[in-house]
């Protein structure tokens, strides 16, 4: 009895050791974010420039959006098949979900926190009503992770339907679809098919195991997979099957040995069953590190846009509307940027166009001129600046001198004053 515990301890213990580990240097599995990503277009590449020409002939693409800048990712389109079938989105390589939520912009938004690269990707204009997943989650590699959200829908932000998918360095929360400068993109984001192409990236492959006539190949060899979710090649596996026989085959001899002396028993420690922790789901406490207020108006061709709709209220912790006082920003997180805070409403403002939430575009260059202002002067550079405690902003597109001009900012709130 004593020796066939101890045959079953060793057996256990091998068996763990050929299986739980990775073989030696084999990398983890890396796939691209959609089938076929050779075949598909790329109508905004990585890096590329996206102005007015690029618009120019294109607005049955983009009835509504216009987004400017240098592209912080690339947009996967499909094929017409494909716009009234559901189209998966694969996670690249196993990783924490970080995020999931609807940004204006993007519609369903999923940020993917990678395994041991200190980076994040980022998947735009997903349907997540329906995702089988939460924040904290973990995701196997090629496992599907979403599909694609219906064409100018609520999904993809009244976008066409793509997936703009991009790679940035860092863990934490960052949004941005494009950049204003060359320094700024290189500065953050990764050209993320190159980056792909650099960890060995397949063709995604479902997750769960499919029963076909012929398995998997690579380099021409079956593959097999461990409970890691980490690929072994046939040959290499067998030679491990056959290491672990002939380690078992050693023990039980000297198991057999030590049965066999009374002197030396051959003792192998049972472990106490105990069941496994259950990690606690991780919460994200923002720290309200200031407590500051500042104002800002939108007027469009004389115009003044409306904040009161719950929509805009309360989007993000660091920067935010209340409903009794939707012209009031109230900031609750220092270094936060206008631009930042705008991200985080759903409508789009860069420095030439303003998208509102009704889907109204308005662009310099055409029938008036998109201006800023903060605290009555006029300033070219109002997304870039930090908000601080008092500012006053402006921004108002149209053909109205600069009297109008005063008489608009004469209507933006002094936040002190409501807020004291």
């Amino acid at each position: 009895m004593k020796l066939r515990a101890q045959i079953v301890f060793g057996l256990v213990g091998v068996m763990w050791l050929v299986l739980a580990q990775p073989a030696p240097g084999f990398a983890r599995a890396w796939y691209y974010p959609m089938d076929a990503h050779e075949a598909r277009a790329y109508l905004k590449g990585f890096g590329q420039l996206i102005d007015t020409v690029f618009y120019e002939g294109q607005e049955e693409l983009f009835p509504f959006n216009r987004f400017y800048g240098y592209h912080a990712g690339v947009d996967l389109e499909v094929s017409p098949s494909e716009l009234s079938t559901r189209v998966p989105v694969y996670a690249v390589t196993s990783g924490t979900i970080s995020y999931v939520g609807s940004l204006a912009g993007y519609g369903g938004v999923i940020l993917l926190r990678l395994d041991g690269e200190a980076t994040t990707a980022l998947y735009g204009h997903v349907k997540i009503t329906d995702l089988p997943y939460r924040v904290g989650d973990q995701v196997s590699a090629g496992s599907v992770l979403a599909h694609l959200g219906d064409a100018f829908s609520a999904e993809t932000s009244r976008e066409r339907k793509h997936l703009h998918f991009a790679i940035y360095r860092g863990t934490d929360q960052y949004f941005r679809g494009h950049e204003s400068t060359p320094e700024q993109l290189s500065a953050r984001w990764e050209d993320p098919l190159a980056y792909l192409l650099e960890h060995g990236a397949v063709s995604p492959r479902p997750a769960a195991p499919v029963a076909t006539s012929t398995p998997p190949l690579e380099n021409g060899q079956p593959i097999l997979y461990n409970y890691n979710g980490r690929h072994v090649p046939m040959n290499r596996t067998i030679i491990f099957v056959i290491a672990g026989g002939l380690a078992l085959l050693g023990l039980g001899v000297v198991a057999y040995r030590q049965a066999r002396s009374p002197e030396t028993p051959l003792s192998v420690p049972v472990p106490a069953s105990a069941p496994a922790p259950v990690p606690a789901p991780p919460t994200v406490e923002p720290a309200a590190e200031v407590d500051e207020a500042a104002a800002f108006l939108i007027y469009t061709n004389g115009l003044k846009r409306s904040f009161a709709a719950p929509m805009y209220h309360r989007r993000s912790p660091d920067a935010y509307l209340e409903a009794s006082q939707p012209a009031i920003v109230r900031v609750k997180k220092r270094g936060v940027t206008w631009d930042e805070f705008f991200k985080t409403l759903p409508f789009r403002l860069t420095g030439e166009c303003l998208t509102t939430g009704t889907g109204d575009t308005f662009c310099s260059g055409g029938e008036g001129e998109l201006k800023f202002y903060l605290n009555g002067v006029r300033v070219a550079d109002l997304l870039d600046r930090q908000i601080h405690d008092g500012d006053r902003a402006l921004i108002s597109y149209g053909v109205d001198g600069e009297a109008q001009i005063q008489k608009q900012f004469s209507q933006v709130p002094d936040p002190r004053s409501l807020t004291d």
